[in-house]
């Protein structure tokens, strides 16, 4: 049985949650929350028994295998050392904190030293398999990732602001950002989880291409991978819809983690 820990109980923690206390993932038990605003799921999982606390180490002494983070950078840059210096194996959704090469380089020391496992979901991407095939031998090319996402979706980055930007009124697509994903997911913090995925995947952040594009006339949020090796090429284009409950994240985000939680557990897994 594995006991899951969660940080963050939003659309993607609130999620994986009501599918354990729903019994929709066999093998999995809630073993606590930490969140520092109460809400519909951590009600419903107090009720259960389920400890819903405020502190990193609150949480660390419910002993939990697994901890899941879904509450966003800043969440993964305060928890996820102590998380994994405890011994806990991590599922990190907000993986474009990552970025910070600081960062990930403490945090995989830390794992290696600890003798634990820092999972990535394949989110609302996909394709990170194929990713990891054709960088296997060094093979891998290029990588380029394109999202398209509505001007709302995009207001008040960082970068848009740091730059003057302005997506609102706009009547056609313009690409508001082409460059690496170290600066995507940096300057993108709400918007580029996908492309951190894909760069541990393939080619690293700062060789991973990333173009972010505000569309006033999709209906949803579009992801257009584009990969280059001596496999050959592949190409994978997302249309994602929201999740019923909060717009800003994708519903496949949510089903990524619960695929991920599956896949720890099983005794066939795919790797």
């Amino acid at each position: 049985m594995l006991k899951l820990g969660i940080i963050g109980c939003g659309a993607i923690g609130g999620a994986v949650a009501a599918a354990i206390l729903n019994e929709e993932l066999p093998g999995v038990r809630l073993g606590g929350i930490l969140d520092i605003a109460a809400n519909d799921v951590t009600a419903r999982a107090q009720r259960a028994g389920v400890p819903v606390v405020q502190q990193t180490e609150d949480l660390l002494a419910l002993e939990p295998n697994l901890i899941l983070e879904a509450a966003g950078h800043q969440a993964l840059i305060a928890h996820g050392r102590a998380v994994v210096a405890a011994g806990i194996d991590l599922l990190p959704m907000s993986v474009g904190a990552l970025a910070d090469s600081d960062l990930r380089t403490e945090l995989f020391a830390l794992a290696d030293q600890s003798d634990t496992t820092i999972y990535i979901s394949s989110g609302a991407l996909g394709c990170l398999d194929v990713l990891r095939a054709s960088q296997a031998l060094g093979g891998l090319v290029e990588v380029v990732l394109t999202s398209t996402k509505r001007p709302a979706a995009l207001s008040g980055q960082p970068y848009l602001v740091k730059h003057g930007i302005d997506v609102d009124g706009i009547e056609a697509p313009l690409t508001v950002f082409d460059g690496s994903a170290t600066e995507a997911c940096l300057t993108f913090p709400k918007s580029t989880n996908i492309a951190a995925s894909a760069s541990l995947a393939g080619l690293g952040f700062e060789q991973t291409r990333v173009r972010v594009v505000a569309d006033p006339n999709i209906p949803r949020t579009i992801h257009t991978l584009l990969i280059k090796g001596d496999f050959g090429e592949a190409q994978l284009t997302l249309r994602n819809l929201p999740h019923p409950d909060n717009p800003s994240t994708t519903y496949l985000a949510c089903l990524g983690a619960i695929a991920a939680l599956n896949n720890v557990r099983a005794s066939l897994r795919f790797v």
